[in-house]
Order: structure tokens, then sequence, then C-alpha cells
């Protein structure tokens, strides 16, 4: 991992940032599918196209060009703001790169995820999800079920949102 912090602040190759997420991100695991990734400063930041093809509609009514940050990691220890700044520089790049117009990100509650880092980089807060989980099986189709109590886990994911355009920041006020 020493490696990592010799490298350039800028987009970096899917498998360098897939090592380093795969080993030490909390879900041990990476997109499949379209990446955009980002170093800045020994801070990884990861986008994909988002898992529901209905998000851009959902939260903007129109055809949006929209990526999710799907992974966040920075080393223990690391400095105050790191995280905040290498989300601002990342999102600069990949508009500029990709020509996005807005950005979403999920903060997971269930591992005391609460969303500050998006917050202090002026993302805008779109809501929490309800624990659910659908399971598709051979012998009855689509079953819900929930991989805890609701008591214990009252909310799935809290979501956030950053446009890359004021056009769109202008819808999502």
């Amino acid at each position: 991992m020493s490696g990592l912090f010799d490298l350039p602040n800028g987009p970096i190759p899917r498998h360098e940032a897939k090592a380093v997420v795969c080993a030490n991100h909390y879900l041990r695991s990476f997109p499949s599918g379209w990446t955009f990734c980002y170093h800045h400063e020994g801070a990884l930041v990861v986008y994909s196209i988002p898992a529901n093809k209905n998000l851009a509609s959902f939260l903007f009514s129109a055809p949006v060009e929209i990526r999710e940050l799907a992974r966040l990691w920075a080393p223990d220890g690391h400095r105050a703001n790191l995280l905040t700044q290498a989300i601002s520089a990342s999102v600069r790049s990949l508009c500029a790169v990709v020509g996005c117009e807005a950005v979403v990100s999920f903060a997971d509650p269930n591992q005391g995820h609460h969303g500050g880092i998006y917050q202090a980089a002026s993302w805008l807060y779109t809501g929490q999800s309800e624990e659910t989980r659908v399971y598709r099986t051979p012998e009855v189709g689509p079953s819900r079920a929930a991989l805890s109590t609701p008591a214990a886990l009252p909310s799935f994911r809290t979501s956030f949102l950053s446009a890359c355009k004021a056009s769109i920041a202008t819808c999502a006020a």
C-alpha cells in the first residue's frame, strides 16, 4: 500500500484501486462494470454507474447523466478533511472526464456512517430508505426478507446528492 501514497493525485487505473479497496474497505468488494477511480493524497474515491437504472428519473423526473460514488476509503489516522477534499477533487475530475450531471452516494447507518463527509462537501441530503431486501427463490419467486430485525436496523441507506452543473442544483433544490 505504500505505493498508493507515491501516486499523483488524479484518476488511477481500476486494478490499482480495486486491490486497495478489496483489501481495506469494510465491504471488501469492488463495483462491477464501468468505474472511475480517483486517488487524492492516499484516499480513494470510486464511482460507478448506479445499480438502479431508474435513479436519475426518480431524482430529477428527467433523463440526467448520473454516477454513484460507490466506494470511499482512506487509511486509518488520515488527516482531517482529507475525504471531503478527495470527494471535491474527484467530482470535478469525474464531471470533466465523463460529463455527468449529478452524483449520488449512500451512507450505511448500519456501519455507523451518517453522511457527515457528504454534508461537509455540501451535498444534498435526500433521505433514508427502509431496511428491505428482495430475494428471488426458484420455488416461490420474489420474497421479502430483512437481513436483521427492523427494530435493530431501522434504516438501510442514507442518500446524498451532488450536482455537477448549476442547473441540476436548481432542479434538486
